[in-house]
């Protein structure tokens, strides 16, 4: 934390603001003379996770990282102007009025956050990604542009072999500096491809205190993360998250997020806990993949079918919510395909219009979903975020869509740079967890496997994120046991029978073909009832 207080002005900047191609942080006093230098807003947009405010005279501008992942939200209360991280305090202000903003959940139920910045609270709004909050006196506050992430695929010329060297160099160097930063660097660590990166990377330059991973022993992540562990010589420590803390956990998420995380990923809070008092900088490979594995479907309604998989359509809203309401459903919906096709392309700088979905992508899913859950982290330990980087981000958008997509440059880099993590057993969020380079002995077990057939005997889930967001399971169970209280009061908005059929009484099973991808609506609409249990919203 750097604070400043002085003639100039004031200023109060949490984490790690580095400005582009330096590696040590800027202190709130260089913030405030960048961010309000007189009457012009010079605007300097800085790498990593930070969340800053400045103020000279009258003039105030509050920001934060490049992606928008730390949550600024913003309210009027009378003559007053509220600011935080959480509008859970603004409740508590006197002169605020709490009451629901209907079209903020509807725009939640059908894009899965705060669409367009309106929470569930009626006129808090959520600071843009890229944008810098600013007012001046009692004049109403305004959004300015900060950051946008450049043109993608400018770059025809680059072959693979060169966009291998790019984006090696240009991700070692974003680690190295990010972690620079912190005399003590842990690191969450998952079986997966980015947090494998990272730590070969980090170890480069420096030790790592610990790494840390959510999950039984038996996962096939937490299984994988210790071969790499293992093999890098890391002390290692992973924890499965107990059922039983489900319910406060999901706690935590309404009463500080207030359903703009989703709710599908209540169980990370675990990690906050376990990680508590730690201190120093935590890795950690959240978003690395966005570039790599983001959906790219070609036209607005194949994206709008995305974005809406992962909530609720507009029919079943529509046929959820009760007559009155199915308007504000229809105008809600309206406004989440306009905002879609508006979203700029730069046709001009080489940009195709996939890239529209790309950046949809980047502004909804991936910063209300995966990137809700880094700045939860920031209580035990700064979160240290390599994908907060712009010159890594101008390398992995001037290289070619295809050769990132389905992870293509990363395996290569992985290969190459790595060849001892390739060979491991990598968690895919399936059963497959074949190694990238498999040795001949991998490929000779796997021969004798498939020639003796499977074990028989009771079968047991591996996959973590399929028993965490099994929407079934016990600790979901006890959720919405939790939140049962919160259906009568429901019926002002949605009829009673369409709700049943969409969020069954808890101990009734879901039945969710696959329990990563259903669930979304469900896990909102329990977060919802539970939210009026605990008065965060009221009928």
């Amino acid at each position: 934390m750097s604070t400043h207080a002085g003639a100039d002005g004031c200023a109060l900047l949490l984490g790690d603001a580095l400005p582009p191609g330096d590696d040590c942080r800027v202190d709130a006093r260089t913030l405030l003379r960048d961010w309000l230098s007189g009457a012009r807003v010079t605007l300097t947009a800085y790498d990593g996770l930070h969340v800053a405010i400045a103020v000279r005279g009258r003039d105030v501008a509050i920001g934060g990282d490049l992606l928008g992942l730390v949550p600024i939200v913003h309210a009027a209360a009378g003559p007053v102007r509220l600011a935080g991280s959480s509008s859970a305090l603004f409740a508590r202000h006197p002169l605020f009025d709490d009451v629901l903003d209907v079209r903020g959940l509807f725009g939640h139920l059908l894009t899965g956050g705060p669409f367009d910045g309106r929470t569930l609270r009626s006129g808090v709004t959520r600071l843009g990604a890229g944008m810098l909050l600013r007012w001046s006196g009692t004049a109403p506050p305004w959004e300015t542009s900060h950051y946008r992430a450049p043109p993608a695929g400018i770059d025809d010329s680059l072959d693979f072999e060169s966009a291998i060297e790019r984006y090696d160099a240009a991700l070692h160097a974003a680690v190295r500096r990010h972690a620079a930063v912190h005399a003590s660097v842990s690191l969450l660590l998952s079986g997966g491809r980015d947090s494998r990166l990272l730590a070969g990377y980090a170890l480069r330059d420096r030790p790592l205190a610990q790494a840390f991973t959510l999950g039984a022993p038996s996962d096939h992540d937490a299984a994988c993360a210790a071969r790499v562990a293992h093999t890098l010589r890391v002390s290692h420590r992973s924890h499965d998250v107990p059922f039983a803390t489900f319910p406060r956990h999901a706690d935590r998420s309404i009463r500080h997020e207030l359903l703009s995380g989703g709710m599908s990923n209540v169980h990370a809070w675990e990690g906050v806990d376990q990680l508590a008092g730690i201190g120093g900088g935590l890795l950690s490979g959240y978003l690395l993949e966005i570039r790599q594995i983001a959906p790219v479907p070609q036209t607005i309604r194949g994206m709008l079918d995305w974005t809406h998989a992962h909530a609720m359509t507009p029919a079943q809203l529509r046929g959820l919510v009760r007559p009155h309401l199915r308007p504000l459903v229809d105008e809600t919906a309206e406004a989440v395909a306009r905002q879609l096709n508006d979203v700029g392309v730069d046709f001009a700088a080489g940009e195709c219009s996939n890239e529209r979905s790309w950046r949809w992508f980047l502004a909804t899913n991936a910063r209300f979903h995966a990137g809700a859950v880094p700045w939860r982290y920031a209580a035990a330990a700064w979160p240290v975020l390599p994908i907060l980087d712009q010159a890594l981000l101008r390398t992995m958008q001037a290289t070619p869509p295809a050769w990132q997509d389905s992870r293509r440059l990363q395996d290569a880099v992985l290969r190459r740079r790595f060849p001892a993590l390739a060979r491991l057993p990598l968690d895919r969020n399936a059963d497959d967890v074949r190694p990238l380079a498999p040795t001949v002995m991998y490929r000779l077990r796997e021969m004798l496997h498939r020639a003796v057939g499977p074990r028989r005997g009771l079968a047991v889930e591996r996959r973590y994120y399929a028993r965490m967001y099994d929407f079934d399971n016990p600790g979901w169970q006890l959720i919405r046991t939790s939140a049962e209280a919160g259906r009568e009061p429901m019926a002002e908005w949605f009829d009673r029978d369409a709700l049943a059929r969409v969020l069954p009484a808890a101990g009734q099973s879901a039945a969710h073909a696959d329990p990563i991808a259903n669930g979304f609506a469900p896990k909102l609409l329990t977060g919802l009832m539970r939210a009026l249990v605990l008065g965060e919203v009221h009928a």
